[in-house]
């Protein structure tokens, strides 16, 4: 990582907060990238590019400030980052005074430099894995093959195992996304991966390892903010496998609309069975039905609603819907008779129950 202007700019203003001395950085051409004295910027000091050239320190004074004319008295020290010299950092003043401070500085700056790297890494890190899961959830598809070797090679992941994907959906979840890492960690969750998608989405994959899913985004939920809405998808296998889980969990949430804020993919299989029916055959085999249905009204079409959602019971459903149980058989004899098919029947019940998760 080379000494720029930009960069040495920041390495200044850091350094700066803890000391009052001046300070100049010099690129690997003996140019003063930055300065505590904004007139000696640009210009090139020798005594840099002897450090630049032998290696060692250099410490002007009144014995050789003559050898080196346009700089001051002070210490000039090499940067080293990564066992190689990126610069130079220079402190004005009378060598006895600033020798241990420039030391100081020094480290500084070198500190600094190594927190900017990791920093670039880290973002760079980060935008490979973006361009990878933009490409394994375009919509029109992606390449299995390609993206496998790209996890291995370039991300140096293996992704040949169970995952769950989780969806947080929120105006403001992606700022809360260094949290959510943090939390995870809390958690001893070792994630594939944390990231950002589309614009108010941070889509998490949790190896199959972690058994407490139902605890995980409840606090999850609590922990960020009460607008978040989180959708689970079922354990798949592989790539293929984290692309159908991210789908089965924005499916879920398309499912559970505005009931509920936490929605998993797995309580809404007859839902996902019944979507997956081609248009054409439900059309052909249904449409007879809806028309009929359509011609009850919708206290009928409650109490079928009722009905089905507790197992048959006559007791439950007489009971939530506040009737007498002959009024209960009496509204099932009804929609037997208008519609052609018994709800109290297996065959009938599953045409019905179909239809209405269509309708709803």
């Amino acid at each position: 990582m080379d000494i720029t202007e930009e960069l040495g700019q920041k390495v200044i203003q850091e350094v700066t907060k803890y000391t009052d001395v001046d300070i100049n950085i010099m690129n690997l051409e003996g140019i003063i990238v930055s300065s505590t004295d904004k007139n000696r910027i640009n210009t090139t000091h020798l005594g840099a590019i002897q450090v630049i050239e032998t290696g060692m320190d250099v410490t002007l004074d009144d014995y050789n400030i003559d050898d080196y004319p346009g700089t001051k008295k002070g210490v000039n020290l090499p940067i080293m980052h990564q066992n190689t010299i990126k610069g130079v950092v220079g402190v004005s003043g009378r060598p006895k005074e600033v020798t241990k401070v420039s030391g100081l500085i020094r480290a500084s700056v070198e500190i600094v430099l190594e927190q900017i790297y990791l920093q670039r890494q880290a973002r760079f890190h980060e935008r490979q894995w973006n361009s990878w899961l933009q490409k394994l959830l375009h919509p029109q598809g992606f390449q299995k093959e390609e993206l496998e070797k790209e996890a291995v090679y370039t991300l140096n992941v293996h992704p040949g195992k169970y995952w769950r994907v989780l969806v947080l959906i929120g105006t403001h979840v992606q700022k809360e996304i260094e949290t959510i890492r943090q939390e995870l960690k809390k958690q001893s969750i070792n994630s594939l991966f944390v990231l950002p998608f589309l614009t108010e989405e941070v889509i998490i994959a949790i190896p199959s390892s972690f058994k407490r899913i139902e605890f995980l985004v409840k606090y999850l939920k609590r922990r960020l903010f009460h607008e978040l809405k989180i959708g689970v998808g079922d354990l798949e296998y592989g790539v293929s496998g984290i692309r159908l889980s991210y789908f089965q969990a924005k499916q879920a949430l398309t499912f559970a609309e505005n009931s509920e804020t936490i929605a998993f993919s797995e309580r809404w299989e007859l839902k996902r069975l019944l979507v997956s029916i081609a248009a054409e055959e439900y059309t052909s085999i249904c449409t007879k039905y809806e028309k009929r249905l359509s011609t009850l009204g919708e206290e009928y079409l409650t109490t079928l609603d009722v009905y089905f959602n507790n197992s048959f019971s006559i007791k439950e459903t007489a009971s939530i819907l506040h009737i007498h149980r002959n009024t209960l058989f009496y509204r099932l004899e009804q929609i037997k008779r208008k519609t052609k098919l018994d709800p109290r029947q297996f065959e009938d019940a599953m045409l019905l129950k179909i239809i209405r998760e269509r309708q709803g």
